[in-house]
């Protein structure tokens, strides 16, 4: 009986973790396949830095002006793609784990 509640508890509480996961991964695939030209360059940059970074390094690595940085941000909020926290002079910009698709597709 102790075995079973172990693996109950072990298991049976990772697999929506693990699908949680697999479904944000899909998400993710299927925005960068919707997103063209300078916004999907800019939310590639933010997944490649683990899905979060400053605002300030934005242009360094893209290449754009701050401004250009400042109006895609914009755009990829509205869409609920990321979301901007104050942090400090900057923001630090964040991947929206909670991708709403359906929204996305009507926009």
């Amino acid at each position: 009986t102790c075995i079973s509640l172990f693996y109950i508890l072990v298991f049976e509480v990772r697999e929506p973790m693990k699908l949680a996961s697999t479904l944000y991964e899909l998400n993710i695939n299927y925005v960068l396949k919707l997103l063209e030209g300078d916004k999907r360059k800019v939310f590639k940059t933010i997944l490649d830095a683990g899905g979060e970074i400053l605002q300030s390094e934005l242009p360094t690595l893209t290449g754009f002006s701050k401004s250009k940085i400042s109006r895609i941000l914009n755009e990829l909020e509205s869409l609920g793609l990321v979301i901007k926290l104050k942090y400090g002079m900057t923001n630090k910009v964040k991947v929206n784990r909670r991708i709403n698709l359906l929204e996305l597709k009507e926009k």
